[in-house]
């Protein structure tokens, strides 16, 4: 992703707010742009830690929780 200029802000910018930040407790833990899809999947950008203005995956995941598509 990073290769193709695919950045945060550009994505909010196409796609809109996303539906949830998620980010884990500990230090330098994960963090998460969730966005609910209307099919009932999931579009997940996987950010990296310390926060860079590039995103270092994009997971789409089915109702139950499984990767349907990892984009990187």
């Amino acid at each position: 992703m990073r290769g193709n200029g695919m950045r945060v802000g550009k994505f909010i910018a196409q796609f809109g707010t996303p539906t949830r930040y998620v980010v884990r407790r500990k230090e330098q833990g994960n963090a998460f742009l969730v966005y609910d899809l209307s099919d009932g999947h999931e579009a997940v950008l996987y950010l990296p830690r310390p926060l860079a203005p590039d995103f270092a995956a994009i997971v789409i995941m089915d109702k139950a929780g499984k990767s349907v598509r990892l984009l990187k």
